[in-house]
């Protein structure tokens, strides 16, 4: 290949990589001989469509001289537009070559912005003839206008620079030539506004608009002027980005006469069935351009149109003929501007007109404009605006009949234009207003509009007549508004919308079968049918859609599906979608009640222990007569009973109201004891006498009890969705702080920790431009080779989600105080004490003065010297300090210490750099046995637990670790809830202890409690005490230790803290001297991995409740200090089946960060299976069964459910058992009860999370039995422990709990019960989606219930009594829920107070029968809810989760 073609390759590589698919042009390279099968194979390996583009070009300078020219033919047909910047380019003698890129400029700015950004782009790739720039591409003699308009027409030129600055904004002198140039020759611009203040280029945008409304709109890049030189980088690259997408040519849009109704010829259109592809190879031949091809389809188009007028006769055809001069150009241009006025709002240009009236040439300018130009084409409705616009009397005349103006235009330039604005436009600045959209009239104007269309259909005598939806649409369009003068035609009036204006005023109905009934018409329309397992039909009301002028008014027809519990729901979805139209009282007929409430609601307020009786009325105001042919509730309901005298609403009998008459039906409401809400819609079913036409009426009746309580829970303000998350904004200075000092004694002299800063390409992946290279990347089965590289792709993934978490945080206007240390200032942080959010000693946020409305342009940061219940105390900045005055108030952005997640880059880096990790980390049956066992693992001991002697799956595990028999490979100790799990890893570590004198033990765990744990319990025998020392991290304070763990006494200390209560570090020596057994938690292991200790110094690592913590997190001690190649061990214990770790990042989630190192070994090695006889490997694996815990009706679900039935109960009798004769329980010695409430669920104030009052009040009634059990055993409220999903219900019931005294009883999310255990235990489910129709979908309308993980833990926490409150339709929708509630009712443990639940079999059936009694069937498709539109992660919004910062 020459060199001037591989320059040329290389010049426009990126323009062709962005669109080029490789295998459009394949077979034109592989047929021609330049490519063969080994090149495709190369080429077709990587991932993405870009890389293999690259690929691409990379081989073709190998493949001789004629690789270019046949690469460039490929593109001929596919990509004319690559092929056409392809052209050979080697310049001749006969001039200059005309430029790719236009600078427009002001002489001031030429110093100091266009010089070194003609400089910038020339680095980055454009060589100097690709830009005109006055200085140099206009030469001494040349006209500058003339070359300037030559240079603005030419073809290679692709964009127009304008730099818009006050230098050119305050000058007499305005680029208009260049400009308008620009618009004409359909060249696209790229102003860069350069601006001196910091308004936001408020002013600055007033001052475009003088100039050119349309610049104001076009997409652009802002900048200030100070910043220019670090912007100059990137606005090089934007315009490089630009010019690699060309901007499609002007929509050629067709014009032909036409008489009215148009005759139909499916040649004549568009969607002839060819692909756009096709059709343009139909229209021309392959040499033309895009532009000639379109106009010689169309061309043909009129041809065919002219011929087909011909055939159906009534037409002159010498007036299409002589068009040209009953339409001249200077008309059409004329009359297009004035629709595109009145009809698009200027969003439209007409660059050009030819060949008389047939072809007009317009460009959008935004992707609103296109759409609603399109749509309105497609509808006929821009056919209509034509034809007002250009039709003369003259024509009409001529003809002898009415005409239209047929408009044609073609698919492919809508989709052409539509991915340009799509690829190049999303996403960037415009400044000054929002993009425009289509003029839409009020709801007064199109009632107006609407009222004086009734009247002209009076006046035509076809009120009486029988129209369907699109006869009326023909008469509204046509004859009605040509009868109105020009000027008084409402704009943004369309049928469809005025229709929908009507409709909701009563003037107007639409029928089933698509007719419209002028005045009070019937709206939902009965089928004569109760056959209940025929397809029911189901129409869509498209209010919707109607009201955003959607072209289709014509009724739609789907049949319901044949599964009856989805039919049932489509029909329950139907009222909630219809519910104004079916509450209204239609025909004169009035449904009424003295408890009616808002939108056909009635509620009906009750006392505890009190029935209700009242009256529905129904009034029949007309005059005629009307037939009530039932009153039916939707489903069964016994806590409400109608009655009447007729029978009508127990199904055997009607009524007839006469005019004038009313008839009572009695409603009477049992007495209820609980705080469920009682709710079912009735449907009253009328025939009017008339004409026998049937409709509908609907009241959603509700009682339940309304006390204090209940008052006192409802929402304190409405629901506002919360903020976006805060951004910096450019130019701000950033201040450091002051950091506290270090600990006094840090004898611990560790490696510095790399950084590991998220790279740039990630974020724009996640963003989603690369999400399928990101996706690839993540997949496929995890190896040793891809560890690090998988890992720290997904740290990164799961940090940046938690930047955005970590915002909800932030606070606004709060006011800073000066603390008694001058040095420090202290804030308040609500919910420090939770760690909602967390902040620790060492940690540091970020504050902004406040100044009324705005912030000021320093942030200063402040590091954490001290924290307190509620504050903190921080260290900033002199500046701040000095400055500092009472009263100063500032906005907060926290932060998260990103210690923790260093520590585990660094630790999957370290662990797959060294080969021997690979039989830890990825063991396989050979990796058992490679060392020779310490010890027979048949022979016995002395244990120091006797209960575990007489366990034989405990005894069996801690022989098997102190043998060593899977080393290298891990030991796994794996049992459900309560089986001893920590107790046998306590054993194990004795043991190793006392059994190998050479031990050194690392015991580890994820959080602080859980490593607490592991000590207290090593060290209740003295002669490890001695040995033994809990590291804690430099941010936990002293009083946060257990009572057991403190001591300042340096003989009898073993944590870090001196006799201050200061944190202090030994020296490596010193611990490796002192102490034989080491516990942390897994993040502070990482200082002793950055400690450079000895290689085999520790020899066995223990970390129990592994499966809570991500694999990279366990991985910090275990690459950092575990030697397998000298014999290392490690011991994981935990269950796989209980909650794994937080997380918030979905991606993360999803690619596996949210499994355990545990986890992963048990489900995808095949080490830890089991066998063909169903048995573990106890070389490797130890299944425990016995449950020391829970009462056997507790766990005899998850035991079922979760771990093959194999949990044997060894519970202490009397302690689980102590609740079996509670007089509340439903059923005696089952000490488990489900409580069915209908609650409601609620959200309040800027929280997302939901709560659920009723749910409150009776988690609240059960504390208050428990706490005041007469005779047996006494419940304290140590004893009791409640759980909930969502953070504001816990928030709630802590709330509640506290108005009553009640202040020990812990309240939490499941999480925060993992590894715990209460006497009693309550869990409040929260959601309640029943009376809300959702669709059934489990994984939105659970939320975050459906989560096997989640329900396990949650019902396997209780010792001897499990309540379980929640709403059981919603429940029995899951899975698992809804066998542990048939669990419930199978045993009595169902609640006799709480609401009626029946099987959901029976329930579908009783639905769907009920609903037939009625002949309902009108339905329209449910909505789904969009979500919450939030960048924050659901578990931030929902749950709320601890920042945990165990280090």
């Amino acid at each position: 290949m020459e060199q001037r073609h591989r320059t040329l390759l290389l010049a426009k590589r990126l323009e062709i990589t962005s669109e080029l698919r490789f295998r459009d042009i394949r077979r034109h390279l592989v047929d021609n001989g330049i490519l063969d099968i080994a090149d495709l194979d190369a080429i077709e390996n990587n991932k993405t469509r870009a890389d293999e583009a690259k690929a691409l070009l990379d081989l073709l300078p190998s493949k001789g001289p004629d690789a270019f020219n046949v690469f460039r033919d490929a593109l001929e047909d596919r990509y004319p537009h690559l092929a056409q910047v392809l052209q050979d380019e080697t310049p001749t003698d006969s001039g200059i070559k005309d430029p790719r890129v236009f600078i427009i400029h002001a002489g001031e700015d030429k110093e100091s912005f266009v010089r070194p950004l003609v400089t910038e782009l020339q680095q980055q790739g454009l060589v100097e003839k690709d830009i005109f720039f006055d200085e140099v591409s206009i030469k001494p003699g040349d006209v500058i206008r003339d070359r300037i308009l030559s240079t603005l027409s030419s073809q290679t030129l692709e964009l127009a620079v304008i730099v818009v600055s006050s230098s050119l904004l305050n000058k007499p002198y305005w680029p208009k030539l260049e400009y308008e140039t620009c618009l004409k020759k359909n060249k696209r611009i790229f102003p860069i506004w350069v601006d001196a203040n910091h308004d936001k280029f408020k002013a600055f945008s007033e001052l475009v608009g003088k100039y050119s409304p349309t610049l104001k709109q076009l997409s652009g890049r802002c900048v200030q002027e100070e910043n220019v030189t670090a912007e100059l980088p990137n606005i090089a690259a934007e315009v490089l980005q630009r010019l690699s997408t060309l901007k499609p040519t002007a929509i050629q849009t067709l014009l032909c006469l036409a008489p009215s109704p148009i005759p139909t010829d499916p040649g004549s259109s568009d969607e002839d069935g060819s692909t756009p592809d096709q059709g343009s190879r139909a229209a021309g031949v392959d040499e033309q351009t895009d532009e000639q091809r379109v106009e010689d389809k169309l061309k043909n188009e009129k041809e065919k149109h002219i011929e087909l007028l011909g055939r159906v006769g009534g037409m002159q055809l010498q007036l299409l003929k002589d068009a040209k001069s009953l339409l001249p150009r200077e008309m059409i241009v004329r009359k297009t501007e004035n629709i595109i006025d009145d009809f698009y709002q200027n969003s439209l240009h007409i660059l050009d007109v030819r060949m008389g009236c047939a072809i007009v040439h317009l460009v959008p300018d935004n992707l609103a404009a296109l759409d609603l130009f399109w749509r309105d084409y497609r509808s006929g409705q821009l056919s209509i605006h034509f034809s007002d616009y250009l039709l003369t009397d003259e024509m009409r005349t001529l003809v002898g009949k009415d005409l239209v103006v047929r408009v044609i235009m073609m698919e492919e330039q809508y989709r052409q234009w539509k991915r340009y604005f799509q690829e190049t436009v999303s996403g960037m600045t415009f400044l000054g207003s929002r993009p425009r959209t289509r003029p839409k009239a009020s709801r007064p104007e199109m009632l107006a509009e609407g009222t004086e269309f009734l009247q002209f259909l009076e006046q035509q005598n076809l009120l009486n007549q029988d129209l369907t939806k699109q006869q009326l649409k023909i008469i509204y369009e046509g004859d009605y508004t040509r009868s109105k003068p020009l000027l008084r035609r409402r704009k943004g009036t369309a049928f469809s919308q005025v229709l929908y204006v009507l409709r909701n005023h009563n003037k107007v109905q639409v029928g089933r079968s698509g007719n419209i009934v002028i005045g009070t018409g019937e709206f939902l329309v009965a089928r004569r049918t109760t056959a209940v397992d025929q397809h029911l039909g189901m129409r869509s009301l498209q209010s919707q859609l109607e009201a955003q002028g959607d072209a289709d008014d014509g009724a739609t027809e789907t049949a319901l599906p044949d599964d009856p519990a989805l039919r049932e729901q489509k029909l329950l979805g139907w009222i909630k979608n219809h519910r104004d139209a079916l509450v209204r009282n239609k025909f004169s007929v009035e449904v009424s009640c003295e408890q009616d409430a808002q939108n056909g609601h009635i509620d009906i307020p009750l006392q505890k222990r009190a029935h209700f009786n009242t009256r529905l009325t129904v009034r029949n105001t007309s005059g005629y007569s009307v037939r009530l042919l039932g009153c039916e509730m939707v489903w069964r309901k016994p806590q409400f009973q109608l009655t009447d005298e007729d029978h009508v609403a127990s199904g055997l009998g009607e009524h007839l109201l006469g005019p004038g008459e009313e008839y009572d039906i009695n409603l009477f409401v049992r007495s209820i004891r609980g705080y469920t809400r009682h709710f079912v819609p009735v449907i009253f079913h009328f025939c009017r006498q008339l004409d026998n036409q049937n409709f509908h009426i609907a009241r959603f009746l509700s009682a339940g009890i309304n006390d204090d309580l209940i008052r006192f829970l409802a929402p304190t303000e409405p629901y506002r969705p919360p903020p976006r998350v805060y951004r910096v904004e450019r130019g701000t200075q950033e201040l450091e702080g002051v950091k506290p000092d270090p600990p006094q004694r840090d004898g611990l002299v560790m490696d510095p920790v790399g950084f590991y800063n998220i790279p740039g390409d990630l974020r724009w992946q996640l963003r989603g431009r690369g999400s399928d290279m990101l996706s690839g990347e993540l997949s496929g089965a995890l190896t040793f080779a891809g560890y690090s590289g998988r890992f720290g792709k997904l740290l990164h993934t799961e940090e940046i989600q938690m930047e955005v978490d970590i915002q909800r945080y932030n606070m606004d206007n709060e006011p800073l105080q000066r603390d008694s240390n001058p040095r420090l200032l202290r804030l308040k942080v609500p919910g420090l004490a939770e760690n909602r959010p967390s902040v620790l000693k060492g940690d540091h946020l970020f504050v902004q003065e406040r100044f009324g409305d705005r912030v000021g342009t320093v942030r200063y940061k402040g590091y954490v010297h001290h924290t307190e219940l509620l504050e903190v105390k921080l260290g900033f900045h002199n500046q701040l300090l000095n400055k500092f005055i009472t009263g100063m108030t500032v906005d907060v952005q926290f932060t998260f210490a990103r210690l923790p997640l260093r520590l585990q880059h660094r630790a999957v880096q370290e662990a797959a750099a060294k080969p021997m990790m690979s039989h830890v980390l990825f063991p396989q049956a050979s990796s058992v046995g490679v060392f020779q066992n310490t010890r027979d693992p048949d022979a016995s001991f002395g244990f120091y637990d006797r209960m575990l002697r007489d366990n034989e799956e405990q005894n069996r595990a801690v022989r098997h670790i102190v043998a060593g028999t899977s080393r290298p490979a891990p030991y796994l100790i794996f049992g459900p809830p309560g089986t001893g799990k920590t107790m046998t890893t306590v054993e194990a570590i004795k043991q190793v202890h006392t059994l190998d004198r050479r031990s050194v033990i690392l015991a580890c765990a994820p959080s602080n409690s859980a490593a607490d744990l592991l000590a207290q319990r090593l060290i209740k025998h003295a002669q490890f005490k001695a040995s033994l020392f809990r590291m804690n991290d430099v941010s936990r304070r002293w009083d946060s230790l257990p009572q057991d763990l403190k001591s300042k006494e340096a003989n009898d200390n073993v944590c870090n803290y001196d006799s201050r209560g200061e944190v202090y570090f030994p020296s490596k020596e010193e611990i490796m001297q002192k102490y034989r057994i080491v516990v942390t938690t897994l993040v502070t292991a990482g200082r002793l991995a950055l400690a450079n200790f000895p290689p085999g110094h520790f020899t066995h690592i223990f970390i129990d409740e592994s499966g809570h913590a991500v694999e990279p997190e366990a991985v910090i001690p275990v690459s950092g200090l575990l030697s397998p190649e000298k014999g290392g061990q490690l011991v994981l214990a935990g269950d796989p089946k209980q909650l794994g770790p937080v997380l918030r990042s979905p991606v993360a989630i999803k690619h596996g960060l949210a499994m355990s190192l545990l986890e992963r070994l048990m489900t995808q090695c095949p080490l830890y299976q089991r066998d063909e006889n169903g048995q573990y490997d106890s070389r490797v694996l130890t299944k425990l069964v016995r449950n020391y815990r829970s009462h056997p009706a507790i766990i005899e679900e998850p035991k079922n459910i979760f771990y093959y039935g194999k949990l044997e109960v060894y519970a202490d009798p009397l302690v689980r058992e102590s609740l079996c004769r509670w007089e509340h329980l439903p059923k005696r010695n089952f000490p488990v009860i489900f409580h069915g409430v209908e609650g409601t669920d609620e959200r309040e104030g800027n929280s997302p999370s939901f709560f659920n009052a009723r749910e409150v009040a009776t988690v609240l009634d059960y504390v208050h039995e428990l706490l005041n059990i007469r005779g047996g055993m006494r419940v304290t409220q140590k004893d009791i422990g409640i759980i909930s999903p969502y953070r504001r219900q816990v928030q709630k019931i802590q709330h509640a709990l506290k108005l009553q005294n009640v202040s020990d009883i812990k309240v939490g999310s499941v999480e925060e019960f993992q590894g715990q255990e209460r006497l009693v235990i309550i869990v409040s489910t929260v959601r309640s989606t029943r009376q809300e129709y959702l669709k059934m979908d489990k994984d939105y309308n659970l939320g975050f219930l459906n989560n096997p993980k989640r329900f396990n833990v949650a019902i396997t926490r209780a010792k001897a009594l499990l309540v379980v409150v929640g709403n059981p339709y919603t429940l029995s929708r899951d899975k698992y829920w809804g066998r542990f509630l048939e669990y419930c009712r199978r045993n009595g443990g169902y609640h006799p107070d709480s609401c009626e639940f029946q099987p959901r079999a029976d329930e579908v059936e009783d639905v769907l029968q009920r609903f037939a009694k009625v002949n309902l069937d009108g339905m329209s498709d449910t909505d789904s809810d969009s979500g919450y539109g939030s960048e924050f992660s659901q578990v931030q919004l929902q749950e709320d989760p601890e920042w945990r910062r165990e280090n």
